[in-house]
């Protein structure tokens, strides 16, 4: 029968033999990298352990390479080949409050260059739960091409601090080769700061991008952001109802650092039917945040929710991602229905007036999408279908006389306004796409490699 062997490499790392942790100091973090050709970096406590580790069959070939990190040296595989230890109650040796990450590869660590990496940070929120007396979560996750096992123990009397800092590890996992703060840098021209969403709805995580000095910082989980006028507070979506346990989604407001997140007060249900938020916009004072839920339009005034619009026919069609006129006293919008597209409509603000600017056409586009007005309100920034042009998605610019200029002549979904209205940002896998608003031109803003940007925001505040 064939004997499971753990093979230690590089103990990095200083700690206690057991007992509880003792408390970390701030920034008290050791970094381990990539020991064994994996092409991932961690953080974890200085008064932990970190190994890499090679798991083979008969002590032929690696079958396995990973990392384990643990808060006791009992944790730990042994350097000698020795099994290693088991989790409790197989393993009396452990003490009960130990907590240990193990993170393993099948095969040489080798990228597969077809597989898209998850989103940064991970994030153990979604985890699988093990039943047994001992508390295991994991996850599957990919990381520079290499698809990694990772999970959490905890003994029976492990602290919540020692599995907090666990789930901290996690979050720290990066590529050694594309850490959020190696963005390519900006192109000529880009000025302020992106704000943008990585990965799938219900899992992704908003970064700050500056421009000025080239570098992204982690604001934490939330998508579809949209920026305050004067710089300092992120509108942002949450939630996913379709994930097992997922809650609905929420309109959430940050600080611009990511700091004080919170969610506005939304009514649960119109008609019975949940709603589920998205699509913020920010008023050009700044006082309130127009956002899209259930069927309709819905503002937020910074203590009230209002319902703006609602599609008044008999057919089942949406008001959708709305955005503000120049001077607030509008608000454009798109119409979706179940069996088509409306076009984009426009409501004044007290929700009079409601009309149609743009209507699907079969010699042009037939599907409309998040319509923004440009920063000097002369021309309305759309993502749009055209039977002529493949049926992808483009972005095009229509100026106030009605004519439509086709901006991007590849996918270019949920495109967005930046500096000033010069450029035009579509999110891509592995950044941010650029085009000039006249078409002229087009460049890429590489941030995350192999990972997907979902939604750009823009401010001209660094």
């Amino acid at each position: 029968s064939a004997v499971l062997v753990w093979r230690a490499f590089d103990p990095i790392g200083r700690g206690k033999t057991g007992g509880a942790s003792p408390p970390v100091a701030v920034g008290a973090l050791s970094t381990y990298r990539n020991q064994v050709g994996l092409a991932l970096a961690l953080d974890y406590p200085s008064n932990w352990f970190a190994r890499s580790i090679v798991h083979s069959a008969d002590s032929v070939g690696p079958d396995e390479l990973g990392v384990i990190v643990a808060n006791t040296s009992s944790g730990m595989p042994s350097a000698t080949g020795s099994p290693s230890p088991g989790p409790l109650p197989e393993n009396p040796n452990l003490p009960a409050d130990f907590v240990r990450l193990t993170i393993l590869t099948k095969g040489d660590g080798h990228p597969d260059p077809g597989v898209v990496d998850s989103p940064m940070p991970l994030s153990m929120s979604h985890a699988k739960h093990a039943p047994g007396p001992v508390n295991i979560r994991s996850i599957s996750a990919t990381v520079s091409g290499v698809r990694y096992e990772i999970s959490i123990q905890g003994g029976p009397q492990a602290t919540p601090a020692d599995l907090d800092a666990a789930d901290q590890i996690v979050r720290s996992i990066r590529p050694t080769d594309a850490s959020p703060s190696a963005a390519s840098p900006p192109p000529s021209g880009l000025t302020g700061s992106l704000v943008f969403a990585v990965g799938p709805e219900g899992s992704s995580e908003l970064f700050g991008y500056d421009s000025a000095i080239g570098t992204a910082t982690d604001l934490g989980p939330g998508r579809d952001p949209a920026v305050s006028p004067d710089g300092t507070q992120i509108a942002f979506r949450s939630g996913n109802a379709d994930r097992p346990g997922g809650q609905l989604t929420q309109i959430g407001i940050m600080q611009i650092d990511g700091s004080k997140a919170h969610s506005i007060n939304i009514p649960v249900s119109v008609g019975g039917e949940p709603l589920g938020a998205g699509a913020p916009a920010w008023s050009p004072d700044g006082s309130s945040v127009a956002f899209s839920a259930g069927i309709g339009i819905y503002v937020y005034d910074g203590q009230d929710v209002t319902q703006l619009t609602q599609y008044p026919g008999a057919q089942s069609c949406y008001d959708l991602e709305p955005s503000w006129t120049l001077d607030g006293s509008s608000i454009v919008f798109a119409v979706r229905c179940d069996g088509g597209n409306l076009g984009i409509w426009s409501v004044d603000i007290n929700g009079a007036n409601r009309h149609q600017i743009a209507a699907p056409s079969p010699g042009g586009v037939i599907d409309y999408r998040y319509p923004s007005w440009s920063p000097d309100g002369a021309s309305l920034l759309f993502e749009g279908v055209a039977k002529d042009h493949g049926y992808s998605y483009d972005s095009y610019v229509m100026d106030n006389s009605g004519g439509v200029t086709r901006v991007t002549h590849s996918s270019c979904e949920r495109p967005t306004w930046v500096s000033d209205g010069n450029w035009i940002a579509c999110p891509t896998v592995g950044g941010i796409g650029l085009a000039r608003a006249t078409g002229s031109d087009t460049t890429a803003l590489t941030l995350f490699p192999r990972q997907s940007v979902s939604s750009v925001a823009w401010t001209p505040h660094s």
